[in-house]
């Protein structure tokens, strides 16, 4: 029998990467309510002062699908439920979305969340099936949410998401739903995942798997940062 998996460090380092392995080393200390509610302002409508090229490029994204789409800010606006004064701010690197708002402004662009990721360079061939832990392509909300996609991007069933969030990191504060079904496992840390309204407390290990179409969210209410590996099938907009 195989002894059971040990998620320490080092290992976590070299399964998900460098950069992920110095993000779980990070947050120790108590987080204070304080603190959390200014982090989760922040994660929706502040400035992110430490990643502002990553946020000019996500906002060249939006306005570029936008204009390709002939829809004005406040077209997508009202189609994505989110204020007109929130999407012109993330248009100009001037705010971070959260992943919910991002995945309702995608979905009202019928696009997958994953456009608004940092793009990669020319994929060799391996490209199509091979994705190496050095080329995932990115997406950092307020600094207290990473997003890497894991799957490689010209397959069109099934997306796999790797999600570091920092303590008082979330997908949003309000919760979502999305066609198809969604699992998790917990790599490292703790998640506060909601379901329906029911509030469940996953630990290092546990996984998770749902209807898509349940409103969902999830946070990191925790001490240090957690590492979730997400799939999604088939990739939702």
């Amino acid at each position: 029998m195989q002894p059971p998996l040990n998620y320490n460090e080092q290992n976590l380092g070299e399964a998900l990467g460098n950069g992920a392995r110095d993000l779980s080393a990070g947050g120790s200390g108590k987080v204070n309510t304080k603190a959390m509610n200014e982090q989760e302002e922040q994660q929706v409508y502040g400035v992110v002062k430490n990643d502002k090229d990553g946020l000019m490029k996500l906002g060249t994204r939006l306005r570029t699908l936008r204009k390709e789409r002939k829809l004005s800010i406040r077209d997508l606006s009202e189609a994505a439920g989110v204020s007109t004064g929130m999407i012109s701010q993330i248009e100009r690197g001037n705010a971070s979305p959260s992943l919910r708002s991002l995945r309702m402004i995608g979905a009202a662009m019928h696009v997958p969340v994953s456009i608004f990721f940092s793009p990669m360079a020319a994929a060799p061939e391996e490209g199509k099936y091979i994705v190496r832990r050095n080329a995932r392509q990115l997406l950092k909300l307020s600094g207290s949410v990473m997003k890497e996609l894991m799957s490689p991007s010209t397959l069109e069933l099934l997306e796999i998401f790797h999600v570091t969030l920092q303590p008082g990191g979330e997908s949003g504060p309000e919760p979502y739903s999305h066609a198809g079904e969604k699992a998790g496992i917990i790599i490292s840390g703790s998640l506060e995942l909601w379901l329906d309204g029911t509030l469940y407390q996953l630990e290092q290990g546990d996984t998770c798997q749902f209807q898509g179409s349940i409103p969902h969210r999830y946070c990191n209410r925790g001490d240090i940062a957690t590492n979730v590996i997400w799939v999604l099938t088939p990739p939702s907009v």
